[in-house]
Parts: structure tokens; sequence; C-alpha cells
């Protein structure tokens, strides 16, 4: 089972999570091979992904990655790709080349399949990112899997296309069976409004249908990073 890591302040748990990062970029630039990381969108990354992209790194030896996106254009203001280039072209505007993003100016369909096609691309040995980063959203899904959809039991794809009652506007997403890939996976859990997430979270009586965010407790390389105030009302 993950580790769940309990932080004061999130400035503590930033610092925490890009320590816990450069280690992983430290073993890529070991072995010789670009480093791949995958950034949720939402509030929770915010603050990690500046100090992120304040860091001073070899940025053609990096590749990024999105998690999941809203299919809206990318320079909508519900864009995640759009919020992350903002902080990119703030902090390390040459970082820009090594940021790839979903493609929502094509059909849902089409845009899951070619980043899935993109990535198979990137790892053709089936191995998994680096790092994963995901918030745990106030319903309990994380990227954009949310409770209920069948994308929770995909055991083959890769990415997929996200539409249905509740999920406004559509998304395209990585599935479980990437996620699971990743060497190192962090989920966030910052402020007081994720109580109820967490406490669905580490309930024994939610399971994954419910709260999406519980299948990655069960894996080893995840470590949950939590502020203080979004755990102090809760209860196993």
């Amino acid at each position: 089972m993950g580790k769940l890591i309990c932080f004061e302040e999130e400035a503590d748990l930033v610092e925490y999570a890009v320590k816990r990062i450069r280690q992983h970029i430290q073993e890529a630039m070991n072995e010789h091979r670009p480093f791949m990381i995958a950034f949720c969108g939402g509030r929770s990354p915010k603050g990690l992904l500046r100090a992120f992209f304040s860091l001073r790194l070899p940025w053609r030896d990096v590749i990024i990655l999105q998690t999941d996106e809203r299919y809206v254009p990318p320079n909508d203001k519900l864009s995640n790709q759009r919020m992350v280039r903002s902080i990119i072209e703030t902090h390390a505007p040459e970082a820009l080349e090594s940021f790839l993003p979903m493609d929502t100016g094509l059909e849902m369909e089409e845009a899951a399949q070619r980043y899935e096609k993109l990535l198979r691309g990137l790892l053709p040995e089936g191995k998994g990112p680096d790092v994963v980063v995901l918030g745990l959203g106030d319903d309990c899904h994380v990227a954009s899997l949310f409770p209920g959809f069948h994308h929770l039991k995909e055991d083959n794809r890769w990415v997929l296309p996200v539409e249905g009652p509740g999920v406004e506007p559509p998304r395209i997403t990585l599935t479980p069976e990437f996620i699971r890939s990743g060497r190192y996976i962090l989920l966030l859990v910052i402020g007081r409004q994720k109580r109820s997430a967490y406490s669905r979270l580490v309930s024994q009586s939610a399971d994954v249908m419910d709260c999406p965010g519980k299948f990655l407790l069960h894996l080893p390389q995840t470590e949950v990073l939590l502020t203080a105030d979004a755990c102090s009302d809760s209860k196993e």
C-alpha cells in the first residue's frame, strides 16, 4: 500500500514533492534517458507546477505529459493545457517544447487515440512515466476518472474520451492501466474543501467505483500528500 504523508502547510508539501521528483530526475539522468512526468489539471498541482518549472533542468531531456484534459479549445479558461502553458511561460519558457498536450482540435476519440499512439511511441517497452502527479477531486475523481464510469475497469487502452452525466465539459483521460505503470505516483489532497473526499478515500466502506482515487492506494509506488486541513476531521 502507498504512503500517506500529512503536512502542516501546502508549501511544505510542495517542497517535499519537488525533492522526491528531483530524485527521479537524477535516476533518469543516471540511466541516460529522458525524464517523463505527467501532470493533472485543476487547483491541486498549481503550487507544485510553479516549483517544478522554477528548477534549472536540461529541458530537452524532459517530457511533460497531461493526465487529462477538458474537451475545450486550448485557449479556453477551462483548459488544463492553458494553465500549464501559462506557468511554463512565466518560469521556464524554454520548456514549452517539452510539453506534449492533448489535441482538443480533433474529434474526441481521435484525440484519445492520437495521444495513446504518442505514449506508446515514447514507451515502446510498456514502461510507464517516471512521475504521475494527480489531485483528488471533490467527488473523489482522479485525472478524469469519475465515480461510476466504466473507464475505471479499462485494462487495455491507455487513453479514453469521457462524456456522460455529470461530466461537463467532456474530457480526455489517461486510464488506470496507464497510470499504474508510473514509477512514482503523487496524489495531492490540498485544502479543507477536500475533507469529504479524503474521508471517502480512506473509508473501508467505499470502493473504487465510489471513489476512483482508491485504486492508487493499493500501489506501492503511490504517496498521498495531504495538508493538515484536508484530513483533520476525517475518520476511517
